[in-house]
C-alpha cells in the first residue's frame, strides 16, 4: 500500500512540473497579478499544504519546485485569496475524516 501511495505522489509531482517552468520570472502565472490560471489552480496553493500536513509528504517540494512553493505562499497571503478560503482549522478534520473513508473503503476492496 505504501509503495503504490508513494508512486502516486511522484507522478501527481511530475504533473506539476510544467506549472514550475511557466512560473519562471512572474511572481504570479499572469505576471504581476493574479490570472486566469492562478485562480483555476489556486486549490494546489491550499489544499496541498494541509494534505502534506495530514499525509505527511512533500508535494510541492521547496527544492524541486522552489517557483511553484513561492507562488503557493504567494497567492494564499494576497488579501482577497485569504478572505474566500476556508479557515484551516476546519478543514484539516474534514480532509482527515474524507481519508480514513476513502482507506477504510479501499481495504475492503482489497
Amino acid at each position: 500500500m505504501i509503495e503504490e501511495q508513494m508512486k502516486t505522489l511522484k507522478e501527481a509531482q511530475g504533473s506539476l512540473k510544467p506549472l514550475e517552468k511557466l512560473l519562471k520570472g512572474k511572481r504570479f502565472f499572469g505576471g504581476e497579478t493574479i490570472g486566469y490560471l492562478d485562480i483555476v489552480i489556486g486549490w494546489i496553493a491550499f489544499l496541498c499544504p494541509t494534505y502534506e500536513e495530514l499525509l505527511g509528504v512533500t508535494c510541492v517540494d521547496p527544492n524541486s519546485m522552489p517557483l511553484l512553493h513561492a507562488w503557493c505562499q504567494e497567492y494564499t497571503n494576497v488579501p482577497l485569496m485569504k478572505e474566500g478560503l476556508p479557515p484551516r482549522k476546519k478543514l484539516f478534520p474534514y480532509l482527515k475524516v474524507i481519508r480514513e473513508k476513502l482507506m477504510s473503503s479501499s481495504s475492503t476492496f482489497s
